[in-house]
């Protein structure tokens, strides 16, 4: 982690484990459909903040 410029592997396996934990916890979801929206949401938002970094240098 750091401020580096780029994604490295840790990112994006940090990433991925963010977005298992979050699909683990839509169980208890029971609207297919809002179920859906969570998942696009995080589709976008990976996209738009993809290589930016918090002052933290943690990825966004």
């Amino acid at each position: 982690m750091g401020n580096k410029d780029f994604f490295d592997d840790e990112d994006i396996k940090r990433i991925q484990d963010e977005y298992n934990s979050l699909i683990d916890n839509l169980v208890r979801c029971k609207n297919p459909g809002d179920r859906e929206m969570i998942e696009k949401a995080f589709s976008i938002a990976n996209e738009a903040h993809w290589n930016m970094r918090r002052k933290s240098g943690e990825p966004y």
